[in-house]
C-alpha cells in the first residue's frame, strides 16, 4: 500500500447554474416583485412585532398575574392574550448523548429556499 491509498479524496463542489433573463421577461417582473414585496414584508413584520410586544407588555401590566387577558375597544377586533406553556424536544442534546438512537429516529427532509445570494452583486 502506498501513502496515496489513504489520501483524502478531493471535494468536488457542484456547479450552480446561473439563469439570466431578458429585459421585460416574466422572470424580470417576478424578480422585481420579489424584491419589492420582501422589503414591504420586512417593514410590516417589524411594525407588527413591535406592536405585539408593546401590547403584551401593556396588557400584562394592566392585569398582573392573569393567565389570560382580553382586550376590547373600538380600534380593532377583540384580542385575547394567553400564557401558553410548551415543551420542545432537545434534538441537539439527544444527538450528542445517544448518536446511534438519534440516527434510528431521525428523518431526512428538504425544501427549496429562496434568499439573496452572497457575492459581488448581492
Amino acid at each position: 500500500m502506498t501513502d496515496q491509498t489513504f489520501a483524502p479524496k478531493p471535494v468536488v463542489q457542484p456547479v450552480t447554474p446561473v439563469v439570466n433573463y431578458e429585459p421585460g421577461s416574466r422572470l424580470e417582473q417576478l424578480h422585481a416583485e420579489y424584491v419589492e414585496a420582501k422589503a414591504l414584508a420586512a417593514s410590516a413584520k417589524e411594525r407588527a412585532d413591535a406592536a405585539t410586544d408593546a401590547l403584551k407588555l401593556a396588557l400584562t401590566e394592566a392585569a398582573p398575574g392573569a393567565g389570560t387577558i382580553q382586550l376590547e375597544g373600538t380600534a380593532g377586533p377583540r384580542l385575547h392574550l394567553a400564557y401558553v406553556e410548551t415543551w420542545r424536544f432537545d434534538s441537539t442534546r439527544f444527538k450528542a448523548d445517544d448518536p446511534v438512537k438519534y440516527v434510528q429516529y431521525a428523518k431526512k427532509s428538504g425544501s427549496w429556499t429562496l434568499r439573496v445570494a452572497k457575492g459581488k452583486d448581492a
